[in-house]
């Protein structure tokens, strides 16, 4: 608990929120009256000014036993001196010169600054739990905060993290094989060995998976039997609870199985909801048994019933747009329809396609009775006229004759027989 306190301060400390910390301790060690020392004194006015975030120590040596000792102790025996990040040092005028400083101050913030980006890249890697890529930042983090002699104390407790993490990962993973190989006592003192704290739930859940991992594995052979029969949901139910149980090869079957299961249990409520939406809401209907057999395809599958029933309901549709305006070519749609719903069993729809087709087709024969009883009719009329016609052309003929004889034997006059002729011909 207390390492997992040390690295999220860590985290914090590099996070950037404290840009402007005092990351670099300058110590300036001097003598009053000492001409040298007010020749450095000024160098180091000067670059505290431009290093916000270095901070100066001043001791005057002779004012304290701590400070004279502490000099001692870097084995100066001469002032001006100094020591940068309790690492660098410098004696007399000869070596303290203001280039030597700033590249000594530049190298050491160089190492800071790039240490604090590796050591951001291995944090982000860390929280993701992914501890190999962790590993790699937070390593050159280290060697890049010790140049400038940094500390590295919560760089190297989280490396130490990630170290025994990457050592579970693999304590784990022989673990498996050894259970895999039914080498159960080998399996459980793998399990037992894992230190990291994240991972320490997962070896202890499989330590106790152990004594039932035989029986597991049967469990497993009759979920795949529920499988082979198309029991999905209940296979899916039993593969769920051997998921994190088995392992190798065998755990790799099982969530296998469970994303088929579960596409197949989709793609099987997809067909049943377009079965009940069919003749309330074709075109809802018509793009859940497309979506279904897309997923059957996705598996593999025949989707044969699912294209069979798009099909039947364009062929429906189709016919129900045109059953007002062009009844017989509504009926060649539907009657593919009702052929497609034979095949299908759905006895809905062929009867929903039967009531239109049996409509369509009790049209065509009133159609038929009325063009012949109105042939008849006007054949009978036809007829009536030409006897009427015939008739009164034998009268004319018979009054014509009448005429002729008149005149013949000088009962009327030419000019009468003229105008009586007329008159009997129209």
């Amino acid at each position: 608990m207390k390492k997992k306190v040390i690295i999220l301060l860590a985290m914090l400390l590099f996070s950037g929120i404290y840009a402007q910390e005092k990351v670099i301790t300058v110590k300036y060690y001097f003598v009053e009256g000492c001409p040298y020392c007010e020749v450095v004194k000024s160098i180091i006015d000067e670059i505290e000014k431009d290093y916000p975030n270095i901070e100066v120590e001043r001791m005057n040596v002779y004012k304290s036993s701590v400070w004279m000792n502490e000099f001692l102790s870097y084995d100066f025996w001469k002032v001006p001196a100094i020591v940068i990040n309790e690492k660098a040092k410098f004696q007399g005028d000869e070596e303290i010169t203001e280039e030597s400083l700033r590249r000594t101050i530049d190298d050491y913030l160089s190492s800071y600054n790039k240490g604090s980006s590796f050591f951001e890249k291995g944090k982000s890697y860390y929280e993701k739990k992914e501890y190999k890529k962790a590993k790699i930042y937070l390593e050159e983090a280290k060697n890049l905060f010790e140049n400038g002699n940094f500390d590295t104390n919560s760089t190297e407790d989280m490396l130490e993290d990630c170290n025994s993490c990457i050592e579970a990962y693999d304590l784990i993973f022989e673990g498996d094989l050894f259970l895999e190989n039914n080498d159960l006592e080998k399996a459980r003192e793998m399990y037992s060995l894992v230190k990291c704290e994240d991972l320490k739930s997962t070896a202890e859940e499989k330590i106790d998976n152990i004594d039932i991992y035989e029986e597991s594995l049967q469990s497993f052979n009759t979920a795949v039997e529920y499988y082979s029969q198309k029991n999905y949901s209940q296979a899916l139910s039993l593969f769920k609870t051997l998921e994190n149980i088995l392992v190798g090869e065998k755990q790799k079957k099982c969530k296998d199985y469970i994303e088929k299961c579960k596409k197949y249990i989709e793609a099987q409520n997809l067909y049943d909801e377009g079965i009940k939406l069919i003749f309330n809401d074709n075109l809802s209907a018509q793009k859940k048994f497309i979506e279904a057999g897309i997923i059957y395809d996705s598996l593999g599958e025949n989707s044969e019933k699912c294209n069979t029933f798009s099909e039947a309901l364009v062929n429906f549709l189709i016919g129900e747009t045109l059953w007002n305006s062009d009844p017989k070519s509504a009926l060649k749609y539907f009657e593919k329809a009702e052929k497609d719903f034979k095949y299908l069993d759905f006895q809905k729809g062929v009867e929903k396609c039967e009531y239109y087709i049996k409509r369509s087709k009790k049209g065509h024969l009133i159609y038929w009775i009325f063009f012949i009883t109105s042939l008849i009719v006007v054949i009978s009329v036809y007829l009536l006229y030409f006897k009427k016609k015939k008739k009164d052309n034998k009268n004319v003929k018979k009054e014509l004759k009448k005429l002729v004889d008149k005149y013949a034997n000088g009962e009327i006059s030419l000019e009468e027989f003229d105008k009586k002729k007329k008159k009997v011909i129209k």
